[in-house]
């Protein structure tokens, strides 16, 4: 008898609604200009992730994200339109670390306020149940600490959990 595997399925909610829940939940206690600055921050992280993430999926995952991403019209979805909130925390190093310093070339005072979004944004997906509190006090600690140890910081705790397991 041969086995079914079986792909996953479109996450519900996505990356990307979870974050407009946020984005319009922070905006209620926002200035409209600081506003403005988060929702610049979280388009620049769904854009890291959908051009990024996909390379961290399982196998099955791949299969299903290849199979959406390279289809046409309607039909095609971004990494972001696929994947739950569980998905944002193992990305967050690589937006802070790589992304912002190497391909958007971040000023201080951006970094500074995306670390100030990503904090915020930990503690409201840990509030939801999205991630776990852990997830959000590794993802608060990310954002805090200065950028060039962040992937010194990341490998010590990537080497740390695989010793545990």
């Amino acid at each position: 008898m041969k086995k079914i595997s079986r792909l996953p399925k479109i996450a519900e909610p996505t990356i990307e609604q979870a974050l407009e829940e946020f984005l319009a939940e922070q905006s209620k206690t926002l200035k409209p200009k600081t506003a403005a600055e988060y929702r610049d921050v979280i388009q620049l992280f769904k854009d890291c992730m959908n051009g990024y993430a996909h390379q961290s999926l399982s196998k099955a995952e791949s299969s299903f994200f290849e199979k959406h991403y390279n289809a046409e019209g309607q039909e095609h979805k971004e990494f972001c339109q696929l994947f739950g909130p569980d998905k944002i925390a193992e990305n967050t190093g690589e937006f802070l670390d790589h992304f912002l310093i190497r391909k958007v070339i971040a000023g201080g005072d951006f970094k500074r306020l995306a670390g100030t979004v990503i904090k915020k944004l930990s503690k409201w997906l840990a509030e939801k149940g999205y991630i776990s509190e852990q997830d959000a006090q590794e993802l608060s600690f990310l954002s805090e600490i200065p950028y060039s140890r962040i992937k010194s910081v990341i490998t010590f705790y990537t080497l740390y959990n695989l010793k545990k397991t």
